[in-house]
């Protein structure tokens, strides 16, 4: 196999001499029963590594749907099933996934004075996945947009003058669906994960919950 393995990296550089030779690192040797791409089961992120075989094996694979298949009937455990492998590298999708990680971010922001941009992006992610009839949405879209969009709000978030025109505009035109909040709800994440849960990585809070769930966190992560 290794044998092989050269011959083809030699015949690849002589048939075109403008391909670059890629250097390659061995990251260590799976043995029977170890598991490898366990990090494409719960992140988007491009492959990191190649696994070869270096002689006749047996090789059992699943893929997302049906590994989240098995986790159908119990999110929290997928939730933590994903933080366990991300670690540091959790992103904010994760922690809000986990009962225990959404709480804990919440009293943090509750200390930072910003737990309205947690609770504008779980009431419309409720409102997303509502099911209520065309009466109802409209009540529940307006309670929203008065608690936490509309200028001097009591809860008011932070959103641009043109997604909160947009909503206002919806709204008194009567035209109103499950996607109304989400440029909104997109935008107040992106700034939890820009501002709140960037500094929320660096508190002690952020290793104690970790530390509470059995996970080992590096500083800096």
């Amino acid at each position: 196999m290794e044998k092989d393995d050269e011959s083809i990296a030699t015949e690849a550089k002589d048939s075109d001499d403008s391909v670059s030779t890629v250097e390659q690192k061995s990251l260590g040797l799976l043995n029977a029963g170890n598991y490898f791409g366990e990090m494409a089961l719960v992140s988007d992120s491009p492959r990191s590594a190649t696994v070869s075989s270096v002689g006749k094996s047996i090789l059992l694979s699943v893929g997302k749907e049906s590994f989240r298949t098995i986790f159908a009937s119990n999110d929290n455990a997928l939730a933590e099933f994903t933080l366990r492998l991300l670690r540091g590298s959790s992103q904010l999708k994760h922690l809000l996934a986990h009962s225990l990680g959404s709480s804990t971010f919440r009293s943090f922001l509750r200390k930072c004075v910003a737990e309205e941009n947690l609770s504008f992006w779980i009431a419309c992610c409720e409102f997303k996945s509502s099911s209520e009839g065309k009466d109802e949405l409209a009540k529940m879209s307006t309670d929203i947009f008065h608690r936490y969009c509309k200028e001097g709000a009591d809860h008011q978030v932070n959103l641009p003058c043109t997604i909160r025109s947009s909503l206002e505009k919806s709204l008194e035109e009567k035209y109103v669906h499950t996607s109304l909040f989400d440029p909104a709800r997109d935008e107040i994440y992106r700034l939890m994960v820009r501002d709140n849960y960037a500094r929320f990585k660096r508190t002690p809070d952020f290793k104690e919950f970790f530390k509470c769930l059995g996970i080992l966190v590096e500083n800096d992560p």
